[in-house]
């Protein structure tokens, strides 16, 4: 009896101790893929979580100024720091993590126009490339977009290109790009130039200002081939600045 006893004790003993050891190594694994994450994204990392809804409500009760600059698009613009990449505009921020040009599209009025601003920096589509819409499909959308910010609003419209793609990054548990392609990014970027004559709108390739010689987005500008660090927005803000001063 005391042996059986002593042998269940054993068994316990032995499956509280592997039971820990799991859950220490699931712990470990956790916190290092979090660890990569912050390293990538910093506090930008939360954004990627946050309801697309709710911001779109917080933008549209705000009491920000109006007559501004307004920067207007998804997580590319979302993450952008503006006053650090831009500190003379005392621009505003009206990018969403994961929205589309549908969804954009949508709270344009609510988000943008009703801030009477001065200039709009638009970018979109990229985000459309995943929810399988077609590079016709969102520059159809953009066209609505522009038509309804020059028909509501005196602003000086600043179109962005579409950002290049890597789909080589690494870790590949972080690479972003997944279905996305640089052929349909091309396409969507070829049409731009006509939509913005269209409406008067001023188009800036900043492509290929963040490609490498094989076409891609230039690695040391990505954590994960699809969103871009400071380095990137660095340049890209360089050449916003510019055309903003013409």
């Amino acid at each position: 009896m005391k042996t059986s006893t002593a042998k269940d004790e054993f068994r316990s003993e032995r499956l509280r101790l592997t039971l820990l050891f799991l859950a220490t190594a699931v712990i470990a694994v956790a916190l290092s893929v979090f660890l990569v994450f912050w390293q990538a994204y910093g506090d930008n990392m939360f954004k990627l979580l946050g309801s697309k809804q709710a911001k779109a409500e917080a933008y549209a009760a705000s009491d920000d100024p109006k007559g501004g600059v307004v920067f207007f698009g998804d997580s590319l613009t979302e993450f952008c720091d503006l006053d650090e990449f831009y500190p003379d505009l005392n621009a505003i921020n009206r990018g969403i993590a994961g929205d589309t040009t549908s969804g954009m599209l949508e709270r344009v009025r609510s988000n943008v126009v009703k801030l009477d601003p001065s200039v709009v920096v638009f970018l979109g589509g990229a985000n459309d490339l995943h929810h399988d819409a077609t590079p016709e499909q969102i520059t159809q959308n953009i066209s609505q977009i522009l038509s309804i910010l020059t028909e509501e609003t005196s602003a000086k419209i600043i179109v962005q290109s579409l950002y290049p793609l890597n789909p080589n990054t690494f870790p590949r548990y972080m690479n972003f790009v997944s279905d996305r392609t640089n052929e349909d990014v091309l396409a969507v970027n070829a049409a731009l130039p006509d939509i913005c004559a269209r409406y008067g709108a001023t188009y800036v390739d900043v492509h290929s200002l963040l490609t490498d010689s094989d076409g891609l987005l230039r690695a040391e500008f990505t954590p994960d081939g699809l969103h871009v660090n400071g380095k990137a927005y660095r340049i890209i803000a360089a050449k916003i600045t510019e055309v903003l001063s013409l």
